[in-house]
């Protein structure tokens, strides 16, 4: 890469601070486990609601939807603190390389996990 998009590219790293990028990365963690747990207590309660009527598969699918939503949250958690954990001590690389690749791990689960449920959530069998 050469030219205006690699000294726009070079010039963006050198002023954004590794401290910064890592106080982002916990407050996105933070505000993704935020809106998941809301989602998963929101699955819980809808099979809770289920009518005695309908089949128990049904709430059987929201409870399945809810309970890994759970491993996205946890991701999340793993992440937050890794960042954390790293502003107070930011030599140890291994807290480093948590966060900087745990954002990354972090971001598929959840995309990984919303595909899942709405399969799961959209069958009608």
């Amino acid at each position: 890469m050469t030219g205006l998009a690699y000294d726009t590219l070079v010039g963006c790293l050198e002023t954004t601070s590794e401290r910064d990028i890592s106080i982002a990365v916990l407050g996105a963690s933070a505000a993704l486990a935020a809106v998941l747990l809301v989602f998963v207590a929101l699955l819980f309660a809808r099979a809770d609601s289920i009518p005695s009527e309908v089949p128990d598969s049904v709430g059987k699918r929201y409870r399945t939807a809810a309970m890994w939503g759970l491993l996205p949250v946890v991701v999340c958690a793993i992440v937050m603190l890794a960042s954390y954990e790293w502003l107070f001590c930011p030599r140890l690389g291994t807290l480093r390389l948590v966060w900087r690749w745990g954002f990354w791990v972090e971001t598929i689960v959840f995309v990984g996990y919303a595909f899942r449920s709405v399969r799961l959530l959209g069958r009608t069998h």
